[in-house]
């Protein structure tokens, strides 16, 4: 049974929180329910690499950022996950990753013992940082307390190279000469250490969260509060293709197998009775997510859920928040319908061109194997990649006039809060991964 979130209850954040991601929605639920909220932060590396936490500017602009209340609290301990910038024999991995370039990293090699030895020591140092802020956490947990929520955040986990960088910027966002196939990529020696790289930030973080509070959970188990814990992964999107919904995914998404692991992670805890969940989200414009190129075409489909929507469906849904009353007061209608659309935009504006190029791209043969979940997570080819590229570029002519703000943004964050409503709901259930989609958050 799924349990309410009152304000005897406390939200540990396990990675730092910035602007635009699914955790924000999450968090304003939380914050309308007067629960507690601790903050983590990754900390901030030096000019010689060294990790150290925030120093009093830094933390001063993120306490400010949180916008923290009286009862939240931010913990200045660094918890920074990977392994790519563990030091062994006077390098680290960067630095041997470095040592090629453009034009001959397909031959980098990694030595196995000098890999399972960073591995092995930055996850020693990294389980250290989570005890010390254990002790913080722990400290601060009233014996009123009833639920104790862990809510993982880490995810991505590239090597910091600038050829990695430049790799994948070929892999994501390449099209006709500087195209190169993600598959091809992956079965290389540097795309083989970047998903163990992946891997430790995007899930085995979670499982040595999970480990490190063994004791504290039996501790606050003896005193009848209830902890779960919940992390956010991806398994592509339930949207509108020609008036139907269509299941989708998003490729390359590189850090799939990574979320394979993580939600493998989670089913193993719960099969241990450890309430645990994953939360499959769908794909928004974020911080992280900017790496990417074509987010936007899967994101816009979005707009034909909307059409029959009305706004106080989606205030129901998501609370009676100011940035989404904003936008529909933006908007000037009662219900997102088409007209509300074309009457907002600029003169060139057209819904159903908009919907005709998603639709096209969406039924193009070369995205087949996007449309069956049971290939997931699919690499992507030349032709889709020219497509997906193409379509973003007519997709991001569409402009609020006023905001001069690109519309994504806002369906962005229309989503974000409808799933932070959703997922606010669902902490502790029972269903490990649960998969929310365009389909899910408006019409469950």
């Amino acid at each position: 049974m799924t349990t309410k979130v009152d304000q005897l209850d406390v939200f540990i954040v396990f990675g730092e929180v910035f602007h635009g991601g699914y955790i924000q929605g999450l968090l304003a639920q939380a914050k309308k329910n007067s629960a507690s909220i601790i903050y983590s932060t990754m900390g901030r590396r030096d000019s010689d690499q060294k990790l150290r936490p925030l120093n009093k500017e830094e933390l001063l602009k993120k306490n400010k950022e949180l916008n923290l209340s009286n009862n939240d609290l931010l913990i200045n301990i660094p918890l920074e996950a990977g392994f790519d910038l563990e030091i062994y024999q006077e390098q680290t991995l960067v630095d041997c990753i470095n040592k090629y370039g453009l034009k001959n990293w397909e031959n980098f090699v990694i030595d196995d013992d000098f890999l399972l030895t960073v591995k092995k020591e930055a996850s020693i140092k990294f389980k250290k940082q989570i005890k010390k802020f254990l002790i913080q956490v722990s400290s601060h947990i009233k014996e009123n307390t009833k639920n104790i929520y862990f809510i993982h955040t880490m995810a991505g986990g590239i090597p910091r190279s600038k050829l990695v960088m430049a790799v994948l910027n070929r892999v994501l966002k390449g099209r006709g000469k500087r195209f190169y196939s993600s598959e091809k990529f992956y079965n290389t020696g540097l795309g083989k250490v970047s998903l163990e790289s992946f891997k430790s930030v995007t899930a085995e973080s979670f499982k040595n969260l999970i480990t490190e509070t063994k004791d504290l959970r039996s501790l606050w188990a003896k005193k009848n509060i209830n902890v779960s814990y919940s992390a956010f992964g991806y398994r592509g999107n339930s949207i509108l293709i020609k008036n139907q919904y269509q299941w989708t995914a998003y490729a390359p998404y590189i850090q799939g197998w990574a979320k394979l692991e993580l939600e493998d992670i989670a089913q193993k805890a719960k099969d241990n009775n450890i309430n645990t969940n994953v939360f499959n989200c769908p794909e928004v414009l974020t911080r992280s997510s900017q790496t990417f190129s074509g987010i936007e075409v899967f994101l816009y489909p979005f707009l034909n859920s909307l059409n029959s929507a009305s706004s106080d469906l989606i205030l129901k849904k998501i609370g009676d928040l100011k940035i989404i009353q904003d936008l529909l007061n933006q908007l000037g209608y009662k219900s997102l319908k088409q007209d509300s659309f074309i009457n907002y935009f600029n003169k060139d504006f057209s819904f159903v061109k908009l919907k005709q190029l998603t639709d096209n791209f969406f039924t193009d043969s070369s995205l087949e194997n996007q449309l069956n979940h049971d290939l997931w997570p699919q690499h992507n080819n030349s032709k889709q990649m020219d497509l997906m590229i193409e379509a973003t570029l007519e997709l991001n002519k569409y402009i609020i006039p006023e905001t001069k703000l690109l519309f994504h943004t806002q369906l962005s964050l229309i989503l974000i809060y409808l799933a932070g409503n959703q997922i606010y709901k669902q902490l502790g259930s029972k269903k490990t991964v649960q998969n929310l989609t365009h389909e899910s958050l408006l019409h469950e």
